[in-house]
């Protein structure tokens, strides 16, 4: 491990090829995590029939990463830090109408911000493979260039009305988002070693490195998932309540990626049978088709002698979650127009050169420059079949009087829960 601390730190002018580098120790490192968070909340009655609440969710927190263990031993430069800022402010209106109309109407905006930092300075990783043991040094290459924005708009209104026994809510549920997705995986380069000595001359045996072309190398675009419900909570009897609803909701790709031409006419040009129908189905900039998802729901609620002590709920229903845009985001950074990568291993029984300056790499090496490639079939459809959950529950709520005495009797609650997926 010294050997290579000292082989790193040799400066160019005297031999070395890695500029001077320090690579840090593999002695005892702080690994620190921190976690700030302030909410706030303010509550105004407008008048007697709309009341206005606004809070707001401040967080800001770290932590650093790096493992090590017998056999992966990696250099304090090689650690990282997961670096997290959200802010979120929600506006919710309550409101009562003429003729029992009541209306609840929130509106939020959230913007999260998500990186990792890279704690070693500017330069290439490297990679050493040495008596059995991996060694790790230079910016650790996942984190050179990595970084996730989210700024997130919702819309929920849902107006209730009591109609006799019955209690009809209507209403929509809408989130919009806005997606920068910054991730070049060896953005500074990364060699790998077969040996110490290979190490100490300079002599690797694989690169690799990704590179922008365009837009930073980042993938920004929009997207919504839009969201509509009808539900009837029904009273026949005192102690008896029943709910019946259905949920509809559709995901919506507001951006496509871009077009790369050469994916489509150039593929069918160069190779007939295979690439022709290849071309013909997928272009770069396809982006899959919302799928509607249906999700009907039907629950109970059954206060066995009207007094609370003894309840029994249940229900079943098809649950959907938040839609996964982050799955599309590939197609949006690797369509061959925004991103470029070097991936080089060396002949038998020759070795490659180190070039210490990230941006000389694509240049530095004979292989043909290439570019990964990710495409949406003109069938996938996003959230696929099947991505929804069928969700049984029941429950028993038994509330016992203790038998010992009290001055202030506090009743002892019992609660059994099964939830089935």
């Amino acid at each position: 491990m010294n050997a290579i601390r000292t082989a790193a730190l040799l400066p160019t002018a005297s031999g070395g090829f890695y500029g001077g580098y320090d690579p840090g120790t593999v002695g005892d490192i702080t690994r620190l995590t921190e976690s700030n968070k302030i909410f706030a909340r303010l509550d105004f009655n407008l008048s007697e029939n709309n009341t206005l609440t606004l809070r707001h969710n401040f967080v800001k927190a770290f932590d650093d990463n790096i493992t090590r263990t017998g056999t992966n031993v990696r250099f304090s430069n090689n650690a990282y830090r997961f670096s997290n800022l959200q802010n979120s402010t929600v506006a919710e209106l309550n409101s009562r109408f003429a003729g029992g109309f009541s209306n609840k109407l929130i509106l939020s905006y959230s913007a999260i911000r998500d990186s990792r930092d890279v704690v070693g300075a500017p330069g290439p990783a490297y990679q050493i493979s040495e008596g059995g043991v991996t060694y790790s040094l230079g910016q650790e290459r996942s984190s050179v260039a990595n970084q996730l924005d989210q700024d997130i708009i919702e819309i929920t209104d849902n107006l209730t009305k009591a109609i006799g026994k019955h209690t009809f809510t209507v209403g929509t549920h809408n989130e919009g988002f806005k997606f920068r997705n910054l991730f070049l995986n060896n953005g500074a380069g990364y060699y790998t070693f077969s040996s110490l000595a290979n190490f100490q001359a300079g002599k690797a045996t694989q690169v690799q490195s990704s590179y922008p072309t365009a837009n930073n190398g980042e993938a920004s675009f929009k997207a919504a998932q839009l969201g509509f419900y009808a539900q009837d909570e029904y009273t026949p009897v005192e102690n008896l309540r029943l709910t019946l609803g259905m949920r509809i909701d559709v995901p919506v790709f507001v951006d496509k990626p871009g077009y790369n031409a050469g994916v489509t006419e150039g593929s069918k040009a160069a190779n007939g049978t295979f690439n022709a129908g290849f071309g013909s189905q997928y272009k770069t900039s396809n982006t899959p088709n919302g799928q509607v998802l249906y999700s009907p729901r039907l629950g109970f609620n059954w206060d066995v002698n009207n007094d609370t002590k003894i309840q029994l709920r249940g229900g079943t229903g098809i649950f959907s979650g938040r839609v996964p845009f982050v799955w599309i985001s590939n197609s949006y950074t690797n369509s061959g127009l925004v991103q470029g990568s070097v991936n080089q291993t060396a002949a038998t029984g020759t070795t490659l050169p180190v070039q210490i300056d990230p941006a000389k790499i694509a240049t530095s090496y004979t292989q043909v420059l290439t570019s990964q490639i990710n495409l949406v079939s003109d069938n996938f459809k996003l959230p696929r079949y099947g991505a929804q959950t069928w969700q049984p529950t029941s429950a028993c709520r038994v509330m016992l009087s203790p038998p010992w005495k009290e001055s202030t009797p506090r009743p002892l609650t019992i609660s059994i829960i099964r939830i089935s997926t």
